[in-house]
């Protein structure tokens, strides 16, 4: 047994313990394998608003609202996919690791708020300007380096997962609201269609190209704020030969 079916082993090992394993086993009951370049794309859109009544003393009122729009787009890296037999779903690797793919994330976001007037009260508070203006804000468009994972969901059946994992927020005075960058809308308490891709189609060597779609979408809601998003992804498994 070569290095790579030796790791690719062990992440099925350590798949399994994440949960009850959901895909179809490959019918011959042999070792499964396939090799493909991976490329992942997508926009999230979030917009929020604000209504806070005045609370008195240092807790003037806000309002308002505010929107943000990511665009992301990862490098090409290599993908293995392998099946042992017996087991129930494939495994994805990136060379000895689980995949992470490196994505490039514009981000374009807006937050207008408008806090109210101080009242004689407020004076010697410190907690904004105050007198109907806008806080300090550098809002507008900024790029960044966004970690996604891709891994077959270890509680639904066949699907593929694509998920944003955690990364610093670019806007230092620009707030976000709701399920904005860098996590994914729906994905926590919204949502989700995952993508199904059942091993038989993920080792199907007459499919040269396979493209999965994601979506998510969250709502929240209270008497002061709402806030909706949603997303749309993708993911592209090309075949390469000889493997």
């Amino acid at each position: 047994m070569n290095t790579r079916i030796k790791s690719a082993c062990a992440a099925l090992a350590v798949a399994a313990g994440f949960g009850t394993l959901a895909a179809t086993a490959p019918a011959s009951g042999e070792y499964e394998s396939a090799r493909f370049k991976v490329t992942a794309k997508g926009t999230q859109s979030v917009s929020w608003t604000y209504n806070h009544p005045d609370g008195g003393t240092c807790d003037v009122s806000m309002t308002g609202g505010g929107s943000e729009k990511v665009r992301f787009k990862s490098k090409p890296i290599v993908v293995d996919a392998f099946m042992a037999p017996g087991e129930k779903r494939p495994v994805l690797l990136a060379g000895d690791g689980l995949v992470n793919l490196s994505a490039k994330a514009t981000i374009t976001r807006r937050d207008d708020v408008v806090l109210g007037p101080k009242g004689p009260d407020d004076l010697d508070c410190a907690d904004g300007p105050g007198g109907g203006q806008e806080p300090v804000s550098d809002c507008g468009t900024k790029t960044t380096d966004w970690k996604l994972d891709l891994t077959y969901n270890y509680t639904k059946k066949d699907r593929i997962e694509l998920a944003g994992m955690n990364a610093p927020d670019p806007f230092t005075e620009c707030n976000a609201s709701g399920y904005g960058f860098p996590y994914f809308a729906g994905h926590v308490a919204g949502k989700e269609t995952l993508p199904k891709l059942p091993a038989s189609e993920l080792f199907d060597e007459s499919l040269g190209k396979i493209i999965v779609i994601g979506r998510g979408k969250d709502a929240i809601r209270n008497a002061e704020f709402s806030s909706d998003g949603k997303i749309q992804w993708d993911v592209e498994f090309k075949r390469l030969k000889g493997k």
